[in-house]
């Protein structure tokens, strides 16, 4: 059902643009061209009946930091278009389709003038409607050549029907000065100096100022801020038997006061410096482990990213004509078990892109419209383990038609229907210091004299052939008697969706995730703004197997700050 607020923002077909479309002058021109585009392009009989601009204006801030000295500082502004052109029909179009050389499944962008003329901004849009309407007309003559030779047609539409609102949600927001971000940047990658055993650090902070527009055709319009910033913090070594260890830790923000503070930063770096020295002389795990595993904090987060959110996203199955190319397309393993357990029946989860915050933690998931210029609306996903709904893009799924507000990505693809807040309940549930007692209570029962406890996991392009589940960062041996020792070399076997149905107790308290969610197609570049609050987690049985990778050679000299060399 549409809420009735929505319902209120819609706009009759015939309505005046709205004032603040018309007071601004990048709005005014594209929309000139958009509606040339839509009434004069055609090539033979075909024509557009639909097309929508996306426009992103930016001032980009790059600092990079080392061991307290300034690296890079970088500042520029620009603007970009990207352009979704589509030929056929609502119901069969050159969408959702992928032709035997790879392409097909992407917009066309540019990068237009920043400046707010119009001859510069309709310019750059006519070039740019012209070359996606082209590459438009090939591949729906592709595919409908694709769809005749198929045994079975598929006949879910490419495009259903959407609310039309234009909705104004730019905030005005105090940029951060590059200049302190210099400053945040020394300051943080000096703590790192503090340690004889890093081989190499970097402080990174990240400053996107961006304003986002969107049009289309059937009356779309909208207009918002789509900052982020992020500071990344990095640093590396090597155990004494050559094996390369890193850690990294993100922390992405949807303004500059989300940002945490250098104090908070500092304590970070050296939290993470003290785990690496902890790491390089730690034991590798020397032979395989059957048996519970607790999931606590980022690693929790990252959990539930790789397994839930990655399985509901981009549910719509796309035509091929590569067979090859099904792994790098294939659509969320969980989207066709509407109905189905798809997690423990202690779970259930929801998503509610509206919400601002958790706790007093700032949510960088929030997200009031989508990529597609949809309103996004919450969702009830899973409710004791069954999978209730999913999101949905204006292309239809089956089992569903109609968007729900989840379709994201960034400028250079086509957006994707993809978690925004996903928040994730256990019932019953237990304190978080319960969990540790339950793990050694599994392990002893199965004969085990210790269990595995991760508070950190890879983020999914750490993921190896043949498990869902990136290896783990921090990984500590539990023994009964609840002392802890550093476990490295350690990787999750075969990891399937059923990891989630094998949750066997989770924690009442829950944690914050903000994160970057990679692209459901591994696109580079496709990361998007999304948050996870979740419980920590008991997994009943988990395998895990030593990591036989040879390891690197180690340096033939300490680094001059082991020798005590630089000051």
């Amino acid at each position: 059902m549409t809420p009735a607020w929505l319902l209120a923002l819609a706009l009759p077909a015939a309505a005046a643009e709205p004032s603040w479309v018309r007071a601004d002058p990048v709005m005014t021109a594209a929309l000139a061209e958009l509606a040339r585009s839509k009434d004069r392009l055609a090539v033979g009989e075909s024509r557009p009946y639909y097309i929508a601009y996306r426009l992103l204006d930016q001032r980009r801030v790059i600092v990079e930091a080392q061991f307290g000295a300034l690296k890079a500082s970088t500042e520029e502004r620009k603007r970009y278009a990207g352009a979704d052109v589509r030929v056929g029909s609502a119901a069969f179009d050159n969408t959702d389709y992928v032709s035997a050389d790879g392409g097909g499944h992407a917009p066309f962008t540019i990068e237009a003038p920043y400046e707010d003329g119009a001859p510069g901004v309709r310019h750059a849009l006519w070039w740019l409607t012209d070359s996606a309407f082209k590459s438009a007309v090939q591949r729906y003559s592709q595919k409908d050549a694709y769809r005749r030779s198929k045994e079975e047609e598929d006949d879910l539409p490419d495009l259903t029907p959407a609310p039309v609102s234009a909705l104004d949600l730019a905030e005005p927001v105090a940029p951060l000065p590059a200049a302190d971000a210099e400053a945040l940047a020394r300051r943080v990658s000096a703590m790192f100096r503090r340690s004889k055993d890093l081989q190499g650090c970097r402080v990174g902070v990240f400053m996107f100022d961006n304003l986002a527009r969107f049009l289309d055709t059937e009356g779309r319009r909208s207009r918002r801020d789509a900052s982020d910033y992020e500071v990344v913090l990095d640093a590396w070594t090597q155990a004494d038997d050559g094996s390369p260890l890193a850690e990294q830790r993100r922390f992405p923000a949807r303004r500059p006061s989300d940002i945490p503070s250098a104090e908070r930063l500092e304590s970070e770096a050296r939290e993470m410096a003290a785990s690496l020295t902890a790491r390089r002389v730690a034991p590798s795990l020397d032979a395989p482990y059957i048996g519970p595993v607790l999931f606590e904090g980022q690693a929790a987060g990252e959990f539930f990213n790789q397994l839930l959110a990655r399985g509901l996203a981009a549910p719509r199955e796309m035509w091929l004509e590569d067979e090859g190319l099904l792994e790098a397309y294939r659509p969320g393993r969980l989207a066709r078990r509407l109905g189905l357990r798809v997690m423990s029946p202690l779970l259930s989860a929801y998503d509610d892109p509206a919400a601002s915050e958790f706790e007093g933690t700032a949510l960088a998931g929030r997200t009031l419209i989508d990529d597609e210029g949809v309103p996004a609306v919450r969702v009830g996903l899973v409710e004791k383990g069954v999978l209730k709904d999913l999101y949905v893009g204006r292309a239809a799924v089956e089992g569903r038609a109609g968007s729900n507000g989840h379709s994201r990505s960034a400028l250079e693809n086509l957006p994707s229907p993809r978690a925004a807040n996903l928040f994730v309940a256990a019932d019953p549930a237990l304190p978080r210091a319960a969990l540790k007692a339950e793990l050694l209570r599994r392990a002893q029962e199965a004969g085990l004299s210790w269990a595995v406890l991760v508070r950190r996991l890879g983020e999914e392009d750490a993921r190896r052939d043949g498990s869902l589940l990136a290896p783990p960062v921090a990984a500590f041996r539990v023994n009964l008697d609840g002392s802890e020792e550093a476990l490295e070399g350690a990787l999750f076997d075969a990891v399937t969706m059923r990891t989630l149905r094998d949750v066997a107790a989770a924690s009442a308290e829950r944690r914050v995730y903000n994160h970057y969610q990679r692209g459901p197609y591994g696109q580079q570049g496709d990361d998007v703004h999304a948050t996870i609050v979740h419980p920590d987690v008991l997994v009943s049985e988990m395998d895990l197997v030593p990591d036989e990778r040879e390891p690197d050679r180690l340096p033939r000299l300490k680094s001059p700050l082991a020798a005590g060399l630089a000051r």
